[in-house]
This record gives structure tokens, sequence and C-alpha cells, in this order.
């Protein structure tokens, strides 16, 4: 009974031949056991969930990159036997509302989808050694995040831009500026332009926030 609780609870504590492990699992699933996962919970203190915070779900309208993203992490998540929970930050919500999941222990770790800038209880989570992820960085020193190749392409579209014959170049975020992404993009951008004897002029930057016809109104 040992071995099938140690199988059956994934543990690493004892070393099993990977041939014993796959008898225990044929024969649960021969039986069509399913464990019990509140059981499960009150012996190892884990609940098998990993909580995905969307920092706006308003992206999801019109972003087609975000539910591949969200795909992926549930897939990968299934994979490993674990669930997610997703939350969204509604805009004008406050930073850190999200505690009250680590808080209540309903998850065992987090990944946050474009964290905001300067959102201090997820510094403070970061801080603690909570198992976290971020999609974007808010340049933690202890944080442990995708970023993007956010520099490189925007250099080479300025490069294109310029080679046009442009002198006076722009922006239109896809997002308001507390995010973290809106925010690396217009510092690439900055630096790009730098780097041609060019500047980026605040009256040339339009603020979208994340739908088409806001980045419409953000053009005039």
């Amino acid at each position: 009974r040992a071995t099938v609780s140690l199988v059956l609870n994934r543990s690493e504590s004892v070393t099993l031949s990977k041939e014993t492990r796959e008898r225990v699992l044929q024969a649960a699933a021969d039986l069509g056991y399913k464990p019990n996962s509140a059981g499960r919970m009150l012996v190892s203190g884990l609940t098998e969930t990993i909580g995905l915070l969307v920092s706006d779900p308003s992206i999801l309208l019109v972003d087609q990159y975000i539910p591949q993203l969200l795909y992926g992490i549930e897939k990968a998540n299934r994979e490993m036997g674990f669930h997610v929970l997703v939350e969204g930050l509604e805009a004008g919500g406050k930073a850190g509302a999200y505690d009250n999941l680590v808080e209540s222990r309903r998850i065992d770790g987090l990944i946050v989808v474009n964290p905001r800038a300067g959102d201090k209880p997820l510094a403070a989570l970061i801080d603690k050694g909570f198992p976290l992820v971020l999609v974007g960085s808010v340049r933690h020193p202890d944080e442990v995040s995708v970023t993007f190749t956010t520099r490189r392409v925007i250099g080479e579209a300025v490069d294109h831009v310029v080679g046009l014959g442009h002198r006076r170049i722009g922006a239109i975020t896809f997002s308001p500026r507390d995010f973290v992404s809106t925010n690396a993009r217009l510092t690439a951008l900055s630096a790009s332009l730098q780097r041609h004897g060019f500047s980026l002029d605040e009256d040339a930057i339009g603020d979208g926030n994340f739908s088409p016809e806001s980045g419409y109104l953000a053009a005039f």
C-alpha cells in the first residue's frame, strides 16, 4: 500500500523503478481508480492547482497571442496532473488583488501574464519566495520570468521606417502605460530612435486600451 501511495502521489522521497510505477498506474487505470483530491490535499498540503492571472481580461478579446499562451499553459499543467485556476484583474482593479489566492492556500503557484509596473504586492510575493512565474518582466532581481525580444524587433521596425525617409516618428500603445510590456516597448522605441539621432516626443505618443477603437481614437 505504501508503494501505491507513493506512486499515485508522485512522491520523489523514495526511488522506485519505472516498471513499478507503470504497473501501479496501469492497475489504477484498470480499476478506474480516481484519487480523492480533498484527501490528497489534507495529506500533502498541496492543492495541485496553479493560479493564472491575466492582468486585464479585455486583452482576450483583441490579442490572438494570449489565448494561445493560455492554451499552452493549461496543456502543460494538465500533462503534469495540475489544474489551472484563471483569474482576471479588471482595469482599475487594485494591484495585488490576487493575494487572497495565495493567502487562502488555494494555489501552489502563480503565473502572471503581462504584469503591471510598480505592483508592490507582486514584488513582496517574489521576496517571500512564493512559486511565481511572470510572462513579462518587472525587473525584480529574484524574479523568474519569460520575456520577449522587444528591443530587437522594435529596432528593426525603426530601421525600416527611418529607411523610408521618415524623421518624426510616434507610437500608439496597445495598453495603458502601467503595463510592463507597454513601458518596455516605449523604452526600446526611444532608444532605437536615439540611435538614429532622433527623439521620441511625448506628444507623438497615443495611448490605446487593448481595442482597435482605442487605437483609432489615439491616432487622432
